[in-house]
């Protein structure tokens, strides 16, 4: 027991001689990583920094360079620029061309403000005209009516009992045979309508007043005249009959 506690006094007591010199140690070697941390951040910043020297000089005693608008003077700076821009092969793009500006727009240290590109050579074509319709001269027919195809107006007369006169121009077109006039009574009645009464005319020769005389017609009742033309196509020699133009009511006597 008496070993066990000399033997614990011993080593505490090492232990009491070792902690001051670890302690001084540590206090000794406290201030080198913040060194090695400012050093490379030194390293860092400088690689990132590179000098200079522009000698700048009143702006009459200067010239300009097609360097991107930078002005140097004659001497020493011209020297210590070439080795940095290159003053031989063009110009740099956005570069003025060496172009100044007035005084209004230079510096009081005598450096010229440079100019934005300015584009040449461009054409800026008209707009088209949109929204605007076009002035359309409609084919008027050569014997009277209006429009293509053709529309006519005929006009009707009550002539006599039961009976109607219907007169209208001709259509001197070479494919129309002949007309057909069809009297509609307006009084309708309950179930199937009874057939008009029609009238035909021929082709007359050239432009002429046409004039087509319907009975039959049922007295004090309105009647609407169609105008129906005879047509044969050229391509088919099929035979048609196209209305063209239908007249106001018409009371029939």
């Amino acid at each position: 027991m008496a070993d066990d506690r000399r033997g614990t006094a011993a080593r505490t007591g090492a232990t009491a001689r070792r902690t001051p010199r670890a302690r001084a140690r540590r206090r000794r070697t406290r201030w080198l990583p913040p060194l090695l941390l400012a050093g490379a951040g030194a390293v860092v910043a400088a690689t990132q920094l590179v000098p200079a020297v522009l000698a700048v000089e009143p702006a009459a005693t200067s010239r300009a360079i097609p360097n991107g608008g930078v002005t140097v003077s004659s001497g020493v700076a011209s020297t210590a620029l070439s080795g940095r821009l290159s003053f031989e092969h063009g110009t740099i793009a956005g570069d003025s061309g060496g172009e100044t500006v007035g005084d209004s727009s230079t510096s009081s240290g005598g450096l010229v403000v440079p100019q934005p590109p300015r584009p040449a050579g461009i054409s800026i074509r008209p707009w088209a005209a949109h929204g605007v319709a076009p002035v359309l001269t409609p084919r008027e027919p050569a014997c009277g009516g209006t429009g293509s195809p053709r529309r006519v107006t005929p006009a009707v007369t009550a002539a006599g009992a039961g009976s109607a006169t219907v007169t209208f121009p001709s259509d001197d077109r070479g494919e129309v045979q002949g007309y057909r006039v069809s009297a509609v009574s307006q009084d309708a009645g309950a179930g199937r309508q009874p057939t008009p009464v029609t009238a035909t005319a021929a082709q007359p020769d050239g432009c002429q007043q046409v004039t087509v005389t319907v009975t039959g017609l049922t007295r004090g009742t309105y009647h609407v005249f169609w105008l129906e033309e005879s047509i044969t196509s050229p391509a088919t020699g099929v035979t048609r009959l196209e209305q063209v133009g239908t007249s106001v009511p018409v009371l029939i006597r």
